[in-house]
């Protein structure tokens, strides 16, 4: 895994990759809640009787079934089929619901692999727990994680990713704008972005249809000022 900011890791990246297939290989989560600092619950040493089970685990996934032994080393291994008890109803209904997001075009290099994601999350959370079937708790919880991933991804790259560099200091404006929901003027963004562009960013914004300007007078007097907002509310979630 890796750590980054969210500005720096998407800033990173351009179109391509989302078109690619590159992003949506990945679980992203980011937050900008600082975690309280907690003493640590165990010296870290797992337990014999923890170590035993994942060992007896291991080996019963790994042993070779009776029709491998009988082919030649260098035969292809046999996979052992994944044991559903409770969790393929889950499965079905998200596979449903991914497919109904990736019509629409602009969605679906997110949600692509969402539904295979979580199988896999939801066999490691079985494995953790000591079980080798997905039941379907296990699928719930790897559902809601991929899915959550990828609206995460889809609202960040619209939020991030640019193409060149007018594109880049586009977004940081619309970025700036949004996060003041009443609101925010231009002396105000000029503080925030001392950039010899600004009026022409601003100007491109508002050819697009992204923000919304307005003149106020304030209310102790004085010159009129603009005052910019979101053209459009936040679009809802899948």
């Amino acid at each position: 895994y890796g750590v980054s900011t969210a500005e720096e890791y998407f800033e990173s990246l351009q179109n391509a990759d989302i078109r690619n297939g590159f992003l949506n290989r990945f679980l992203v989560f980011w937050t900008n809640v600082k975690p309280v600092e907690v003493e640590p619950a165990h010296d870290g040493t797992v337990p014999q009787e923890l170590a035993l089970k994942i060992a007896t685990m291991y080996q019963e996934v790994t042993r070779l079934p009776e029709a491998q032994k009988d082919l030649p080393l260098n035969a292809p291994r046999l996979t052992k089929d994944m044991v559903w008890n409770g969790g393929r109803p889950v499965y079905l209904e998200m596979v449903e619901t991914v497919e109904r997001v990736c019509g629409d075009k602009d969605m679906e290099p997110f949600f692509a692999r969402t539904a295979e994601i979580a199988v896999r999350l939801a066999t490691i959370v079985a494995w953790g727990c000591g079980r080798m079937e997905v039941v379907r708790e296990d699928m719930e919880w790897g559902r809601d994680v991929a899915m959550w991933s990828a609206n995460n991804m889809a609202d960040s790259a619209r939020a991030f990713i640019a193409d060149s560099p007018f594109e880049r200091d586009c977004l940081r404006v619309l970025r700036t704008i949004a996060s003041h929901r009443n609101g925010i003027t231009l002396s105000q963004i000029s503080r925030k972005h001392r950039w010899p562009n600004l009026k022409k960013i601003l100007e491109h914004l508002k050819d697009a249809e992204e923000i919304t300007e307005s003149t106020e007078t304030p209310k102790k007097g004085g010159r009129p000022r603009k005052r910019f907002k979101l053209a459009r509310p936040t679009q809802g979630k899948p």
